[in-house]
Formats: C-alpha cells, structure tokens, sequence
C-alpha cells in the first residue's frame, strides 16, 4: 500500500480529536462532580424548599424527616474529610452527597427564604457563599485596623472559628398589630463557650422583610445589612438562677477585652449583654425556655436576641477564656451541643429619615418607600467611597419599606417571636451516637462536665389539637423565671423604684429605673422621687425602653433639688403608639455622697393621650448606704434584696365626675327661607365642661352666622337653605376642625358626630410642636397664674404632665384638621 502522508495526517488528526474529545468528555465529568458535591452544601437538598412548617422552623421538615431517616439506616455513618468540606457553604450535619457526617452544623437552612431574599450571598456580591462574609472578625488590636495581613496569615474567623457559624431563618412571623418584621435570615457568628463568651464584638447579616399590612405583600420591602454587633458585658447568675430578664440580679464578668475598641457607655444598661446563668442542676431536654442569651446592638440600628435551648456548658467567672461542658466527652446520652438556637430581632428595627453620607435620604423619590442603596463601616458609620463589599465597605440597602413613622418619614417595624411554638434541633445524630464533638478540639483536651445532668431526658408531650412538625423537638410551656428577690413581680398597674445597687463608695454611680407593670394605654408619666441629698445626689436623667430621649419622646426636667427631691416628666409624641405591658418607663441617675442610707420614695402621675389619670401604684426602695456588697448588685431595673417601702401608693385618683345639667343648645337662626337644621357638639379635649368653643358656619368661604357653645358643647343652626357649607369649630390653645355639611334640600335635620378639638397650640399658629412643648416645660410645675393661662391646656390653674401630654398626643398635627 503506497504510503500516503495526508492520508497519515488525516488518521492522526481524528485520532487527535477523539483523544480531545475523551479528555473534554473527562473534564466534563470532573467539573460535573465538583459543582454537585458543592451545591448539595448549599441549596439542591430539598431542605431548603417550603414553607409552613412552623414559626420557629427554618428549614423544611419533610426533607429532613427523610435524611433521619437514612441516617437511622447508617447512610452517613462515615464521618467526612477536610476535602468533603467546603467552609464558605451552608451544611446540616451531614453531606448529603458524599454520605458522610461531619462534627458540627449551621443551624437553619439559609435557603428556605429563597423566594423572599434571593440567593445567600448575592446581595453582598457572592452569590452561593452561605457561610461568612467580607467583613468576618480578626484579631484587631485597634477598631480601625486593616485585616490584610490577618487574610495572608489564614488568621480570620471563618480560618479559626468555621464551627461559630449560625443561621436563624424565619417565615409567617407572628403579626398581632401591623408594622411588623414577618420573615428574616440572621448569620451570626456566636459560639457560646470559651472561644466566644469572653468576646464582645461578634460578626453578623441581616435580611428582613418588613410589612406595614402583614397579609399585603405590597406593602412589604427589604432590609440588608450587616457588620460587628456589640454584645456588651458578660455576666452569670446565682447557682440555678436561670433567666437573663431585667430583674435577674447579674454577677457581672469584667474582661479587659471589653474595652479594646470602645467603652462601654452605659455599663449598668442591659441593651448589650452576654448572659450565661450558673446552671448546677440541667432542665430536661429539651429546656422550654432559653438557658444562655446575647443581646446585640450594631449599625443601622439593628437589635437582636440570640437564644440557645442547649448551650454547650457553663461560664467560668475566674477564667471564661476555660471550656467547660455540660457533657462529658463520652456521654452519648447527653446533648447539649448548641443545637437549638433562636432570635429575637429587637424590640424594634428602625430607619431614620437621613442616612449615610451628606444625610442622605432614605425615601429620595419621595413616594413613602425607602430607596437608599449605601455602603457602612464595620461599626456602623456610613462610607462614600466603596464599590464592592469588603470590611469596611459593607452593603445597606432599604428596599422599599414603607415609611410609618414620624409624619412616616422613618420606619420602625417589630418582631413577635413565637415562645411556644415548636422549635428544631439540628442535632440529627444517629441514635446511640453524639457526632456534634467540634468544641472538644478546641479545648484541648477540655475538662469534664461541670453539673451533674440530674433530670433524665423527657419527650414532652402536647395537647392532642396541638399542630408539630413531624419529629421537630416540641418545648414545652415557657416556666416563669425564679427571681432572687423579696418582692413578687407586681399584678395591678404599678411604678415599681429599682436599684442598679443598694450599696457603694463614695463617687459611685447609682441608676434608679423607674420601672411600668402591667399598664394599659399610657401616654405620660410625672414623677417626683425624694432621697436623703447627704447620701444621694441627683446628676442625670436618660433614657428608657418606653420613654427615648430625641426619639419618641419630650422630656422636662426639674433637676435635682438641693433639699432632695426630683420631679421629671415624659410623654410620648406622634405617631407613637401609647404603652402597655412591662417596661422600664425612664433612668435617674444619682452619686453616692457617702456611707448614709437613704429611701428611694417616688410619686407618680401617670396618664393617657387624653390626660386621663391611669391609675398606678408606686412601690418604693431603699438604698442601704455604704460598703461594697457584690453579690447584692442588680441590674438596673430590677430590685435587690432590701426591704422596699412595700405599701402601694394610688395616686391622684379623680373625683367622681357630677354630670353637667343638661341645657339647651346655642342656637343660630338663619333667615328664615327654608326650615332645615344642623346640630352638633363640640368639646375640648380635656376641660372640666366644654363652655366656649367657637361654631361658624360658612359659605363659599364667608361666614354666614355664628355661636359659642355652653358647658354642653352642643350646638345647632336652623333654618338653613339648602346648599354646601363648612362648619369651623376653633378655641384658644387648640387647632380648628373643620367639617363639610350639605343640606341637598328643605326640611332636612342634620346632626353631625361629636368632635373634639385637639389640643397644643398654645401659640395660635396652626401646628402643634416644639414651641408648645418648650412653654409646657418652661412652666412645668408652676400654678397658673403666674404662668400663662396658654400653657395649662386642661385649666386645672397648674402645669403638669396632663398638659405636657396633650401636646406630645398631637405632636405635628396641623390645623385646620379637616373632617370626612
């Protein structure tokens, strides 16, 4: 055969593009498998699809019920390699993949509010990434230092701490009022043992879907952000003490790395702490209510909660930086692994007007919604010159959230957890076996279990119409938390006076938290409280839960006298909504002059929008001089063991009210062309009778006749001709409301609803605001007269909360208030 060299080239050449073709065929099936061991750690495992399995269940039960399902079979009995882990992706216990279990686990599936947010990791410029982010915590020795050199060491976080990572994913959150948070996605870099306890700043994000109608998707819109929350101070508790509220009298932990990059500012507050009672004696598992709480506050105001059911063990007061645990490594039947986590998303999430650099607007556009797209520094404090996320370039972003507050020019949006509802333990170890060991590398060859387990393990049991999840861990009802103190948690509506402290040295600080139980519709409370001023000295008021300084509030302040006594007064301003439940209303704050003791006796007054008394009673404490007596400290709002001046004071209770005599109405007659009548009332919004309030009727915008009311308020014109007219209805110190009126024909009698005029404009200009407030307070407490009759809105001759309300209740509004 003649040897034909294109005929040889033609041969090589095919067999060239076949063994290409093997290779690409090769790669393919590589490139196959990578992208499928990865995606079954993030989204394509079903665990992340559905809804409706709850509201304290973050990922999809079916799915999961099915993968304990073969884990009981002993499909994951293998435990994975480094190689089967990818640290920047989502993973329950096990790779579903692989068929292996790994030592630790992320808690809720990120994945499950897909539909809501997106992909994990797309709104900060990873899509896919579900575990960490750009902005993850380092060994700073400075708040401002760069992390370059600590991402070329392999010193960050997610290098040291990849097990800390915990998703909290919610749905259909609880909505009783509107203006709501229904749906979010927390991760949170929270280890709660000796890696994490001893910290105060830890890394999160947030995505939270907030709702102005709860059940109208239109009116719902986006938050995202995230960056270095501060946790605040470390404390623990009496042996089985285990609550962390605000009357649990704390034993605080002082670590010196709780002022490395900030102060604490307000020490004795109890918006930023790290709780971890002493628990001696483990509830059954598992427990009905939190055993360990991290209360956080970083930028963009953010607040929230993070609740564990199962925490790792105790907090060591000599050494928190020493593991101790619960379980002994050995212990296959013990299970607290921080398995069982929740959060709380604040008492509120809030948006201001202005934002961002040069006070940027939040709503530029102006429609009601947020639009405001930015970038913060890790603590929070806006930056102009990103343009990609990074430490200190983290993405914020306010996607058209509907604005509520303050003439809805800000936001403010609540969370209601659901305590009772069933929650999820992640641990899905195989029976017989515990596969969450993670935090024993970590110590090292870490120290027996601290309590003696002493309950066995309990499956609760629910009431048969109780809806759960297919095999998700039920807790039971919440139990009241034990109190170390000598009083019982008032049931009337009460002021109760508590102490940070009942002893101190000389120079210290003493907080006295003015605390509301049980109070229903309170809009303003005054209070005077008197001590000995040789043993305490007034300095400051400050802020409450109820009652916030430049927020929602107008305070006036009397100052501390030198004779003792002290009188301040708060009252909410629209759109605020009045209080009611538990809350600490405002702070005074006092030095300690030397080692007298001294009662803490306060008065209160205590009323609603209206200025109508809210009957409270007041009880009272004592400081008991001086001497440091650590383990008698509290927090602020709670009392110490002392023995408080316990007998309940009412105060200002009204006289029974004697019903006006009934008089007939001013009467304006009109020429008598046709024989219609309008009749009406009109009242003040908190006088003794309602005598001398202004009724013109208009026409075409001239008045045709008027009338001045008697003690009735009640009003009539007769002999009206047919035609459309505008009732005006004004008084001294009040705005003007204005109502249309048509009479289409002869003969008709027309009465209109009752209406009151709101009251605060004690300067006649049309709007009720700072200038009214500034009159109320310049005058607070003195009798009028001498003060202007202008600023005692109620005419009861004195200036007090009851007209100091009446203008917070109708902060902004402007007049002439037109009526439908």
């Amino acid at each position: 055969m003649t040897d034909n060299p294109t005929q040889r080239r033609g041969f090589a050449h095919k067999r060239w593009i076949k063994f290409l073709l093997l290779i690409g065929l090769m790669a393919l099936v590589s490139i196959s498998f990578t992208l499928n061991v990865s995606a079954q750690q993030n989204r394509d495992t079903g665990l992340g699809v559905g809804s409706g399995d709850g509201q304290e269940i973050g990922i999809n039960v079916a799915a999961l019920n099915t993968l304990k399902a073969d884990i009981a079979k002993g499909v994951y009995d293998r435990p994975c390699t480094a190689a089967e882990h990818d640290p920047t992706k989502w993973h329950t216990l096990v790779n579903i993949q692989a068929k292996c279990h790994y030592d630790h686990e992320h808690g809720d599936d990120p994945n499950y509010v897909n539909d809501i947010f997106g992909e994990p990791g797309a709104w900060f410029g990873n899509p896919g990434q579900s575990i960490s982010y750009p902005w993850q915590t380092f060994k700073a020795a400075t708040a401002l230092e760069p992390n370059t050199a600590y991402v070329a060491a392999h010193q960050m976080e997610n290098d040291l701490k990849h097990e800390g990572y915990i998703w909290v994913v919610r749905r259909n959150q609880k909505c009783p009022t509107g203006e709501c948070i229904t749906d979010f996605r927390l991760e949170t870099h929270a280890i709660f043992g000796a890696h994490g306890m001893p910290t105060r700043y830890h890394s999160y994000s947030l995505e939270a879907r907030l709702c102005h109608v709860a059940n109208d998707p239109s009116s719902c819109g986006i938050v995202r952000y995230g960056g270095w929350i501060d946790t605040g101070r470390l404390f623990t508790t009496a042996p089985d003490v285990i609550s962390c509220t605000h009357d649990v009298n704390e034993i605080y932990i002082p670590l010196p790395a709780d002022t490395l990059y900030f102060p604490i500012q307000d020490p004795a507050a109890r918006d930023e702490i790290r709780c971890h009672p002493n628990i001696v004696h483990l509830p059954a598992y598992p427990s009905a209510k939190p055993l360990a709480e991290w209360w956080g506050h970083g930028g963009g105001e953010t607040r929230f909660q993070l609740r564990v059911y199962d925490p790792i063990g105790n907090v060591d007061p000599a050494d928190p930086s020493h593991w101790q645990f619960f379980c002994g490594q050995n212990d296959l039947n013990c299970r607290y692994d921080g398995s069982i986590v929740s959060a709380f998303i604040g008492y509120t999430l809030q948006i201001s007007e202005f934002v961002g650099p040069n006070n940027a607007p939040v709503d530029k556009n102006k429609d009601g919604r947020t639009d405001y797209k930015g970038y913060f520094t890790r603590w929070g404090a806006p930056v102009s010159n990103c343009t990609a996320a990074a430490l200190d370039c983290i993405p914020y972003e306010y996607n058209n959230v509907v604005l509520n507050y303050f003439n809805n020019k800000e936001a403010r949006y609540f969370h209601t957890p659901c305590d009772n509802c069933a929650r999820m333990d992640m641990d899905i170890s195989k029976a017989g076996q515990r596969w969450i060991t993670w935090f024993y590398r970590y110590a090292s060859g870490g120290h027996d279990a601290t309590p003696t387990p002493v309950p066995p393990t309990v499956t609760p049991v629910l009431p048969t119409n109780t809806a759960v999840p297919p095999t998700a861990t039920i807790a039971p009802p919440p139990v009241t938390p034990t109190l170390v103190l000598t009083q019982p948690p008032p049931t009337n509506p009460t002021l109760r006076v508590e102490l940070s402290k009942v002893t101190g040295n000389q120079g210290e600080t003493l907080d006295v938290s003015l605390k509301l139980y049980n109070v229903t519709n309170l809009y303003g409370l005054q209070t005077t409280c008197t001590v000995d001023p040789t043993a305490l000295v007034g300095t400051t008021t400050s802020s409450g839960d109820a009652f916030i300084k430049d927020t929602n509030s107008i305070f006036v302040d009397n100052q501390f006298q030198s004779k003792g006594s002290w009188v301040v007064a708060a009252t909410l301003k629209l759109p605020a909504a009045p209080i009611s439940g538990t809350t600490v209303a405002y702070k005074l704050g006092y030095t300690i002059q030397g080692t007298n003791p001294s009662p803490v006796n306060c008065t209160a007054l205590a009323v609603d929008a209206n200025a109508k008394t809210i009957n409270l009673d007041v009880v009272n404490a004592t400081y008991n001089g001086g001497g440091t007596n650590p383990s008698a400290t509290a927090t602020p709002e709670n009392p110490p063991t002392m023995t408080p001046s316990f007998t309940p004071t009412i105060t200002e209770v009204p006289p029974t009210a004697t019903p006006l005599p009934t008089t007939p109405a001013p009467t304006a007659t009109l020429p008598p062309t046709a024989a219609s009548l309008i009749a009406g009332v009109a009242e003040y919004q908190n006088h003794p009778d309602n005598a001398g309030i202004k009724v013109d009727l208009l026409s075409a915008g001239t008045v045709v006749v008027s009338l001045t009311t008697n003690a009735n308020g009640a009003f009539q014109f007769t002999d009206v001709p047919t035609g459309d007219y505008v009732i005006n209805m004004s008084a001294p110190n009040h705005l003007t409301v204005s109502e249309s009126v048509s009479v289409p024909s002869t003969g008709q009698a027309i009465t209109l609803d009752k209406i009151t005029l709101p009251a605060g404009d004690t300067d006649g200009n049309g709007t009720v605001d700072l200038a009214d407030a500034s009159l109320v307070g310049s005058n607070f407490g003195v009798s009028a007269p001498p003060a202007p009759a202008s600023a005692d809105l109620n005419v009861d001759n004195i200036i007090n909360i009851r007209d100091l309300v009446l203008v917070g209740g109708n902060y902004g509004k402007t007049g002439p208030i037109n009526m439908p």
